[in-house]
């Protein structure tokens, strides 16, 4: 009875073993590749052998490897990647065909654990038989059924397993797949010390295991990551009421009640500059905001924006500005200057086109302001700041109190060697269904160039037609204002710039 219990035991144990090896069917194999023979640990060999299916030998090898990953924190392994090729060269290069895998073989395996050498070189053999057949590149060939062995001499340089010294490992090989490895016991030892190397995460558990990313996730990720950098970069997503608000608004047909003005400036970054004029300053109250969504042609946000307006006086009225920066383009803008409560005091629809920072002498459009006032401590790229003034529109017309100041962003003028600018300007105005008449100017002088160490020239150029009081000089009605600038010292065929801008004067008022 005793005896038919054991082999009842045996007979379970063994019915066990088969079960379990039948569940390994990619990796049923595992524990004959390079990477198992060549790295594996006795302890991890004597957990292989309690792997029981293919599902426990992916997570045993995942963790198998993460211990050989020399940065964990990036998905890529390097050294699986450089051993895998390490091994498929030795394949290549070593095979003996029906006997053995080329990585398996010893030469295999030194070149699978310390890596790539600097050069092989074929020496004659010792032993009898022939050549085994291998690749020409490794410096082997065919020969003749009568050649010798060859020894073949790994030249290392540097080699991290030898201290960082150089060395040569030699192998006596023929082409019936007898080896010889010279100096045996100092290469074993260096095999075993490059396979210990590599060994760089020993403490590593399936418990404090990196959450590995196959290559398709991994650029997935960074797809996503590099998506929602860019969402950010447009703005701060809206609230639904207010994106409804916004989209109303973009529904609706153009009209100019904000003015907007294009820069592009030296380092090739282009924004719009945008203005609210409120007469009788109403809303200016803490708690009002810009609201702006810029969208592309077809329909995707390009830019949003939603800060605290800010706002200047202009007798008893006032006016708001702000920028947004928006790469070269068309798109339609969705403009809202919002009270404390939400409500809209000012609404705009416009198509605009950004355009890229010019190659060539050229001009952003001609503005036409109400006034300029004096600007202090504002920035270049502050909204409405030219040649340090700050400029002030009323798009739905000047009045006859009002003055008459234009500005304008030349690009690329040529500089003679002197260093200056011979920028000439000419001012026009052209009222509807009459005449074109000359502004008197006092004569523009060479100026001196702007500092730029890279970048295009950039030169802004400002004046006032009128102070104030325009109604004493004009009649009410609508005006074209025409600026003509000529680069002065610019090769000969070079088109002098001609700019338009129109503007109305309303309530009247007598010409001079």
């Amino acid at each position: 009875m005793r005896l038919t219990a054991r082999c009842a035991v045996f007979a379970c144990a063994s019915l066990l073993t088969v079960e379990a090896m039948a569940a390994l069917v990619k990796y049923k194999d595992w524990d004959q590749s390079p990477e198992a023979v060549y790295l594996a640990t006795d302890d991890e060999k004597k957990a292989w052998k309690a792997v029981a299916s293919d599902e426990e030998a992916e997570k045993f090898l995942k963790l198998f490897w993460a211990r050989r990953d020399p940065d964990l924190k990036t998905p890529p392994n390097e050294y699986r990647l450089q051993f895998d090729a390490l091994v498929a060269e030795g394949d290549k290069l070593f095979t003996i065909q029906g006997k053995k895998r080329g990585s398996l073989t010893e030469r295999g395996k030194v070149l699978a654990l310390l890596g790539a050498p600097k050069d092989i070189i074929r020496e004659t053999g010792s032993t009898g038989g022939s050549i085994s057949a291998v690749a020409p590149e490794a410096g082997f060939g065919a020969s003749s059924p009568s050649a010798q062995s060859v020894i073949l001499r790994f030249k290392y340089v540097a080699l991290a397993a030898n201290g960082g010294k150089d060395i040569d490992v030699r192998i006596d090989a023929d082409r019936l797949g007898n080896e010889r490895v010279l100096d045996s016991s100092t290469v074993k030892k260096l095999t075993e010390k490059a396979a210990a190397m590599a060994l760089v995460n020993p403490k590593l558990t399936q418990e404090t295991l990196p959450v590995y990313m196959t290559k398709e996730e991994f650029a997935k990720q960074q797809q996503a990551a590099s998506d929602a950098a860019a969402e950010a970069a447009r703005g701060p997503a809206f609230e639904a009421p207010l994106r409804a608000q916004l989209e109303k608004i973009l529904s609706g047909e153009p009209d100019a009640k904000v003015t907007i003005f294009g820069f592009a400036y030296r380092d090739g970054a282009t924004r719009l500059a945008l203005q609210a004029f409120v007469p009788g300053g109403s809303a200016t109250a803490a708690g009002s905001r810009w609201a702006i969504l810029a969208r592309t042609k077809d329909g995707k946000d390009a830019a949003r924006k939603l800060e605290a307006a800010t706002f200047g006086k202009l007798g008893n009225d006032a006016f708001a500005d702000v920028s947004l920066a928006l790469d070269p383009g068309q798109y339609d803008l969705a403009i809202a200057l919002l009270d404390a409560a939400g409500g809209a005091t000012v609404e705009s629809k416009q198509a605009v086109t950004v355009e890229a920072l010019p190659t060539v002498f050229a001009a952003s459009r001609l503005l036409v302001a109400a006034t300029d006032i004096d600007a202090p401590g504002a920035k270049a790229e502050d909204p409405f700041v030219i040649s340090t003034r700050k400029f002030v529109t009323k798009p739905a017309g000047l009045t006859k109190t009002d003055g008459l100041s234009y500005a304008v962003r030349i690009y690329n003028p040529t500089i003679d060697p002197s260093g200056k600018l011979w920028l000439k300007r000419k001012l026009t105005v052209k009222p509807k269904g009459a005449p074109e008449m000359d502004i008197p100017s006092a004569p523009d002088e060479p100026t001196p160039a702007p500092v730029t160490k890279d970048g295009a020239v950039v030169v802004d150029i400002a004046g006032a037609v009128v102070d104030a009081d325009l109604g004493k000089y004009f009649a009410s009605g609508d005006y074209e204002l025409r600026l003509t600038v000529v680069d002065g010292f610019a090769p000969a065929g070079t088109a002098p710039l001609l700019l338009k801008a129109p503007f109305r004067l309303v309530d009247g008022g007598a010409k001079k």
